[in-house]
């Protein structure tokens, strides 16, 4: 088979690949982290590559010549807060961390030897090139099997452990504790996730698994614990950032809305939690938004339309490229303030809306969003009603996730994603996943009685849950 020569001009590597081979996959076995949100299916458009100028679609494209090629799109580090405060020092010498695996992102945590935290990392999770949501991921492994997804998070995990332990000038790894989604615990321990992806998605454990580092595939030895999860699609990071949450008052409910992918919401208070995830979609984290892009460099974090219908925006580095979230529900709060978007969400501007730098907003972006918002805000009414509780029994709502120290509480509720009437008592946790990992690592909580105490609500059984999704469509 001929040999095709590809240089990449962003930094002037010449790398080999056969010919017939999709370009996509040349490039990502080279290393070089191509967005694929729609798992190489030609739907996202976030693969684009110029050749000779021209855009092309790396995932469609196979492979027939030698070219030249620049990506315009390489992410760069990730901007989130995790609302935890970091000591910049370690005491002691063998460390403990604590892993947060999200669907989008990673978070790792080194732990002081004296119950402070030395350092956080965050890195995009590597499986993002196989989809950006859990279904996606599950197909992928029914495709290519776990080891394909498995192999380059542990990879990443072990390099940013590796890394801290060199700054740290650590002796040794001595545990590792670990959160996350059910399908991502599934495939970080090597376990078949397909279940998951049909009814009536059956998880293989959801109880707290041990094992040895080396066993899964890490480099060095150490004990390797994972949290409980709630049920199939409630997972351990739910369960540990629920152990964060203050107790409400006797005769008082609290509300927690962990935004993402699969959003989660719970209801609780002393006696119980009641629990569901709605399948927002990846709009939050910037994917399936012509403009969209992740909190990364470039990215717009907040939007005012101005007295003078000027934008002012706030943007991550030094030139605005995109949309990540919080930009997201910000610009469209102002464009319904300013009757640029009506109630069913139809934009007024047949060319969209030009936010600056030729960053538009377009109608189907805004259709992305309803569907994302409506699952949400449909999902907080539907555990409400089947709790039997009013809005004026929920004493706080918790906002959790790395998204919600930057939200705008204010837009979020013209947009209808929470109810005006919580403006007032939404309290951000930012992201309280490894928060109370780390609080189970220094044996200061324990999920596993929020999962004694938790009611998994599936959303699909509930006639309300469809009836108030179809209602909040609009705005």
């Amino acid at each position: 088979m001929r040999q095709i020569v590809i240089k990449v001009k962003n930094d002037g590597r010449e790398i080999l690949a056969s010919e017939g081979e999709i370009l996509s996959k040349v490039l990502l076995r080279n290393g070089y982290d191509l967005p694929l949100t729609c798992g190489g299916k030609g739907t996202c458009g976030r693969c684009l590559v110029e050749k000779s100028g021209i855009g092309i679609l790396s995932c469609s494209t196979f492979l027939t010549e030698n070219m030249e090629i620049f990506i315009p799109y390489l992410e760069e580090n990730i901007y989130v807060q995790q609302g935890i405060k970091e000591t910049g020092k370690f005491h002691g010498d063998k460390a403990c961390f604590a892993l947060d695996i999200g669907t989008t992102t990673v978070t790792i945590a080194l732990l002081d030897g004296e119950d402070g935290v030395t350092e956080t990392v965050t890195f995009k999770n590597p499986q993002s090139r196989f989809g950006s949501d859990v279904i996606s991921r599950i197909n992928a492994v029914n495709i290519e099997g776990t080891e394909a997804l498995k192999r380059p998070l542990i990879d990443s995990i072990s390099n940013a452990i590796n890394n801290l332990v060199k700054k740290y000038f650590l002796k040794a790894v001595r545990e590792i504790f670990v959160c996350g989604n059910t399908t991502m615990l599934h495939i970080f321990w090597g376990e078949d996730c397909t279940t998951l992806g049909y009814h009536p998605y059956t998880a293989r454990f959801l109880e707290r698994k041990e094992g040895k580092s080396k066993e899964i595939g890490f480099p060095f030895e150490c004990k390797v614990l994972s949290l409980s999860g709630i049920s199939s699609f409630v997972g351990s990071d739910v369960a540990a950032g629920l152990v964060t949450a203050q107790i409400p008052r006797e005769g008082k409910k609290s509300i927690w809305i962990d935004f993402g992918t699969n959003a989660e919401v719970a209801v609780f208070s002393s006696k119980e939690y009641i629990t569901t995830s709605t399948a927002a979609g990846p709009c939050f984290e910037g994917a399936n938004i012509s403009c969209g892009m992740p909190a990364t460099e470039g990215a717009i974090t907040s939007f005012r339309l101005g007295e003078s219908g000027i934008p002012e925006i706030n943007y991550i580095g030094k030139k605005p490229i995109g949309l990540c979230g919080t930009g997201l529900i910000d610009v469209i709060a102002e464009l319904i303030k300013h009757g640029i978007i009506d109630s069913t969400g139809y934009l007024t501007l047949e060319k969209g809306f030009p936010i600056i730098n030729n960053i538009v907003l377009t109608q189907k972006d805004i259709r992305e969003f309803q569907l994302a918002k409506a699952a949400i805000r449909s999902g907080i009414e539907t555990l409400l009603d089947n709790s039997g509780t009013s809005y004026e029994e929920i004493d706080k709502v918790y906002l959790a996730g790395g998204f919600s120290s930057y939200i705008s509480v204010e837009s979020a509720a013209i947009c209808g994603i929470i109810p005006r009437a919580f403006t007032d008592r939404c309290v951000s946790i930012a992201n309280a996943a490894l928060k109370g990992t780390i609080l189970c690592a220094q044996g200061k909580a324990d999920e596993r009685l929020v999962v004694k105490l938790s009611k998994p609500v599936e959303l699909n059984e509930q006639v309300k849950f469809n009836d108030t999704f179809i209602e909040y469509i609009g705005f």
